[in-house]
């Protein structure tokens, strides 16, 4: 029960700092450093009182306050200074800034992701104490895998929250009473009774129509001209009343990218729209004259928003089919050379996949995913993408767009803020182009899978990620020593334990990333491949307690033999490949975890002090989310390479420990 509301909790503070405050969209993998920060060192403390369940519940209270009410005063300028700091592109946002207002934003934002990063390390410290004392109790192996159950069951029931539009007073509902279950009686006191209430009403939903979906927070409000929808505080979109084609001037489709569009592409027979929103490139497309229009949106919330709200209510309308699902596995299902027309909506980076640092839509724009959508226009038809853009990433949009089409194509900008880019597809695109850039010189970066930083200007990470993370490592290292620990004589086992630990982050989010390619990004998918660990966990320590040799050492060939095989798999032609070649690279994706659970099982179950070596094993993952970083340069599948670094030096530390503990 300790496992799960520690998981659950974890996964709760990291989706409501990212609703709340927009930075954590950006670094969204700070809160979980954050967590693992705090229960390394609280597993490594143990020996949990009654003074450390009020501490985090204390706690609690002054986070889910902060969290609550910091976007009402800082939000918006903590974005825009978020913006400034960093060469990354921030939606809606200036770019252009002085070096000096840069680094003085760099500094600024910095400060107010380390208040909420120590506040959650010293909240999840009090955690994992309990995890700590509970771990001692129990024979080792056995303990672990009660442990990964528990996990398990976290990961299960946010789901299903999640899959509830269930609120955030609902979670920490949830999260309250499975601490209520883990603390014993006597240490339950009534201060804690208002505390907790705080808690739940902190959190209650705040302004407009607030909807919590699978993916983040929505706020619906109506306007004059139609009903606006923000999405974590930040503006999204406008579903707005349009006219026919006949009763609106020429200069006015000519400043509107939605009519500019369907503009000289009339009475289509199919159009396939790709972040449909709330539908206002559906409603334009029927107004057209489109016979069918298929309409792509990941987010089910925002697609109810628009049924319910649209002025012009294209998703009633019996030619517009709606599909809910992410639009890369959308592609792969659909039929070559059956739409006039493919368009890609104004998708916005809102919201992340998972632990992840890719976005949502960081799959969609990617020069495969432009190939795929031309393969389903016929010769003659178009591509289009609408999107909000300033700056460089205006060029970036088109050069993707040509690299994927592989010719020159048609540009529009819109007030300087946003890009209108069309594809004319010729007739031997339909086969998709080998080098995705044929006839187009190869000189400007575009996104691919590998590397779909779409919002990145080059392979780099921004000077502000490398300030908040120099920052952040000096001030976990404070926590680490004034919180009793002395991180430079853990000796060679709980060495071994920690690279463990960092090494299993980096495949953890290599496998969430690589399965959202080949499955979609949706929620669903996140949390079937995090089920998907746990379960190859709880297979290791099957394997290990029913094998009574001591495995690691085999284990430890098959990890670096399925870690090389993972970094050569060519995603692009796998994918092509059907269903069954598909699961094959999926199995082979995962397949790492098993091995990895087999080491880390085995030295577990002989460690002499539990909650020191788990500690070690959950202090590891913090390296690990750092490493996550170097994907910003090096791309997705490098994660392979460095997680085989990371477990080449738990090799090492083992062989250290067992030559000097053999006689």
């Amino acid at each position: 029960v300790i496992t799960m509301t520690i998981l659950f909790l974890e996964i709760v503070l990291i989706r409501y700092a990212a609703s709340q405050i927009r930075i954590f969209s950006f670094y969204k993998n700070i809160p979980l450093i954050a967590a693992f920060l705090g229960l390394g060192l609280g597993c490594f403390k143990s020996k949990a009182g009654k003074a450390h369940i009020l501490q985090f519940f204390l706690l609690l209270a002054l986070t889910l306050a902060l969290l609550s009410q910091i976007t009402l005063f800082f939000d918006q300028r903590l974005s825009r200074l978020a913006a400034f700091a960093s060469t990354e592109f921030i939606l809606g946002d200036t770019l252009a800034i002085s070096p000096g207002k840069s680094v003085a934003a760099q500094v600024s934002t910095t400060i107010a992701i380390a208040v909420i990063f120590l506040l959650i390390g010293a909240l999840f410290t009090n955690l994992g104490r309990f995890l700590g004392d509970a771990l001692e109790q129990v024979e080792r192996l056995r303990g672990y895998t009660v442990d990964i159950f528990g996990s398990l069951l976290g990961i299960i029931l946010f789901a299903a929250l999640g899959y509830a539009w269930a609120p955030p007073p609902i979670w920490i509902t949830i999260g309250i009473i499975g601490l209520a279950l883990v603390v014993p009686r006597e240490r339950m006191m009534l201060p804690l009774v208002p505390i907790a209430a705080f808690c739940i009403f902190a959190v209650w939903p705040g302004i407009g129509e607030t909807v919590w979906s699978p993916y983040q927070k929505i706020i619906g409000q109506k306007v004059d001209d139609g009903f606006n929808l923000d999405i974590s505080d930040v503006y999204f979109q406008r579903a707005r009343y349009f006219k026919p084609y006949d009763q609106v001037s020429e200069d006015e489709i000519k400043s509107s990218r939605y009519y500019l569009t369907f503009w000289q592409h009339r009475d289509l027979d199919r159009v396939l729209v790709v972040g449909a929103g709330t539908g206002n490139e559906t409603a334009v497309a029927l107004l057209a004259g489109a016979k069918q229009v298929d309409a792509v949106e990941i987010d089910p919330a925002i697609v109810d928003f628009g049924r319910r709200y649209h002025p012009n209510k294209p998703y009633s309308d019996p030619r517009v089919r709606v599909i809910v699902n992410d639009a890369r596995k959308v592609f792969r299902e659909l039929e070559e050379q059956s739409y006039d027309m493919v368009v890609f909506g104004a998708l916005d980076a809102h919201t992340q996949l998972g632990h992840s640092s890719v976005r949502l839509d960081n799959y969609v724009f990617t020069v495969e995913s432009i190939r795929e959508a031309t393969r389903l226009v016929r010769p003659g038809g178009s591509v289009v993408i609408s999107a909000a853009a300033l700056g460089w990433i205006q060029q970036r949009f088109i050069d993707l767009m040509e690299a994927g089409c592989g010719h020159k194509v048609e540009a529009t900008t819109f007030f300087g803020r946003s890009i209108h880019v069309t594809c004319q597809v010729k007739p031997e695109a339909g086969s998709g182009s080998t080098d995705g850039r044929a006839g187009v010189e190869q000189k400007r970066i575009v996104p691919h899978d590998d590397w779909p930083f779409i919002y990145l200007p080059k392979p780099e990470i921004p000077a502000a990620y490398m300030i908040t993370i120099l920052l952040l490592t000096v001030i976990s290292i404070l926590f680490l020593k004034y919180g009793g620990l002395d991180i430079f004589t853990v000796g060679f086992f709980r060495g071994h334990m920690f690279f463990l630990g960092a090494g299993f982050l980096l495949m953890e989010v290599y496998a969430i990333n690589r399965l959202a390619l080949i499955y979609g990004t949706t929620w669903i998918v996140s949390a079937i491949a995090i089920g998907l660990v746990l379960i190859l966990i709880i297979l290791a320590n099957a394997t290990t307690a029913l094998v009574r040799r001591d495995l690691r050492w085999f284990a430890y060939i098959g990890l670096f033999l399925t870690l090389l095989l993972s970094y050569s798999l060519d995603m692009a032609t796998a994918l092509e490949q059907g269903a069954v070649v598909t699961a094959l690279v999926s199995v082979a994706i995962v397949s790492p975890v098993y091995f990895a659970g087999i080491i880390f099982a085995k030295s577990f179950s002989v460690s002499s002090i539990a909650g020191a070596s788990i500690g070690a094993n959950i202090l590891g993952a913090v390296l690990g989310g750092w490493f996550e970083y170097t994907t910003m340069v090096t791309g997705i599948r490098s994660m392979t390479i460095f997680a085989a670094a990371l477990y080449a030096m738990s090799l090492l530390c083992l062989y250290m420990y067992q030559r000097r503990s053999s006689p």
